[in-house]
């Protein structure tokens, strides 16, 4: 028995010993037979793509597909991006007369990505540089940079591809030269024996600023077509519903987005022409539609921390163990924690509080005693519009209150007036009450609709 478990024992090992020196002999043809077979295919798909441009299939262009298929996440987003914008680029191009091939540049040069910006200071999924952007009046200063809004920069990328391919009408110099410049490509073309011309000679000329724009051509143009043969899945960008708004006056960023409680990301996807912390108040802010809302409740406080209430003055000496700086009419409080209530409370004559309830929030509590949001916050030193149930808040005086009271039961003698809205209120009733237009009510007030809410500031110009 002893002898038969040795017996098996030692044929196991042979044949152990015989698998590993099979594998170890015949691997090597294995995987050249199976590294043949990919290269064919890859060359097969590639030539079906029919460009009209030379492909010529090397071990570069292998080593560059098979990265990107390894990176399939990066894949798959800049595919989904691709294919939301594609429709766009493809009719642009149609529509100037220019080669599809053209499309897969940005792909090219950015990997469609938006916050793309090389060492030449070209930005965006175009890489346009700045020179031609603002000679094409594209708005770029340190605040806005509409190289970033893909829209209009496809517009100004085709006019300049436009304007490189009809200078000889050779796709491939075309795209080279967008990737490099004019001159670059001259002097590489020279460097490059005519009669046996290859695009991969302009590309181990070595002369070029980016020459791997040729490789990640043929690679993007091979994905876009074969994602699926590797099992990439595209990820679609999802369109956001969006409202328009202009601000009054210029604000933070930061501050901006803790009073509408909107995801940075989301805010910088739907304006990512605005790239600084300081939002500008003369170019068009996008919002998701279902914050225009809580945009109109807390407009007012959105100014706060450059225009406090006029209470907040520079002479008012019960600002005790304060500094206030003045410089461009801002006004910067930092108070003492054990001077802030008397403060507070000292900034209204004969205040009148409120005891939050349950339910309760600023814009309805402000709405209700005919005062704003941004008034409450500064009476009350709140740095947001977080209240509780139980916290007693100065919202006025009695006299203003009985001064705002009047103002909302019959127009003043001036020629603007503040009204607020109240429940059952249409524009049509208020502007038949203050003998105005419905029209002029809009405008006075960046209306886009009749819609309206209640607690709603609007300036009523008679």
């Amino acid at each position: 028995m002893t002898n038969n478990g040795n017996t098996y024992r030692h044929v196991n090992r042979i044949i152990k010993i015989l698998i590993l020196w099979c594998l170890f002999v015949l691997s090597p043809s294995v995987f050249c037979q199976e590294h043949s077979f990919v290269d064919s295919l890859y060359s097969k798909q590639i030539q079906s793509l029919n460009l009209n441009i030379d492909l010529p299939y090397n071990q570069i262009l292998a080593a560059n597909i098979n990265q990107q298929i390894q990176q399939r996440s990066e894949t798959a987003t800049k595919l989904g991006i691709f294919f939301t914008y594609s429709v766009l680029i493809d009719s642009c191009l149609t529509a100037n007369n220019l080669p599809s091939e053209f499309r897969y540049i940005p792909l090219a040069v950015s990997n469609m990505n938006n916050g793309y910006q090389d060492k030449y200071q070209r930005k965006g999924v175009w890489a346009l540089p700045y020179a031609w952007a603002v000679k094409e009046q594209l708005l770029i200063n340190d605040t806005i940079d509409e190289r970033l809004d893909i829209g209009k920069a496809t517009f100004i990328a085709i006019k300049r591809l436009k304007a490189i391919y009809f200078q000889d009408e050779n796709i491939w110099h075309a795209i080279i030269a967008y990737a490099n410049s004019i001159q670059n490509l001259n002097n590489t073309i020279n460097r490059i024996d005519k009669d046996t011309f290859n695009i991969w000679d302009i590309y181990h000329v070595g002369t070029l600023i980016n020459k791997n724009v040729i490789p990640d051509l043929i690679t993007n143009a091979y994905l876009t077509n074969y994602y699926h043969f590797h099992h990439i899945i595209p990820k679609v960008q999802k369109v956001e519903a969006m409202d328009t708004v202009f601000l009054q006056k210029s604000c933070s960023q930061a501050h901006f987005l803790n009073m509408l409680c909107i995801d940075r990301s989301l805010f910088t996807k739907l304006n990512p022409c605005i790239v600084s912390q300081q939002l500008p108040c003369t170019y068009p802010i996008y919002l998701p539609k279902n914050k225009l809302e809580r945009f109109r409740q807390v407009e007012d406080s959105l100014y706060m921390e450059y225009q406090p209430d006029t209470a907040l003055s520079a002479t008012d000496s019960t600002l005790t163990d304060s500094t206030v700086s003045t410089k461009d009419s801002i006004y910067t409080i930092t108070a003492t924690p054990t001077a802030t209530h008397v403060a507070s409370s000292q900034l209204v004559v004969n205040p009148v509080y409120h005891t939050v309830k349950s339910g309760d929030v600023l814009g309805k509590i402000a709405q209700k005693y005919g005062t704003t949001v941004s008034k409450i916050m500064t009476w009350n030193n709140l740095k947001n519009d977080k209240i509780y149930i139980g916290q007693k808040l100065i919202v006025g005086s009695k006299e203003s209150k009985n001064s705002s009271n009047k103002n909302n039961q019959k127009p003043n003698n001036s020629t603007t007036i503040t009204y607020t809205v109240k429940s059952g209120d249409t524009l049509s009733q208020i502007a038949k009450k203050y003998g105005t237009s419905i029209d002029k009510i809009k405008k006075s007030n960046h209306l886009s609709s009749d819609r309206i809410n209640i607690g709603q500031k609007l300036k009523i110009e008679k």
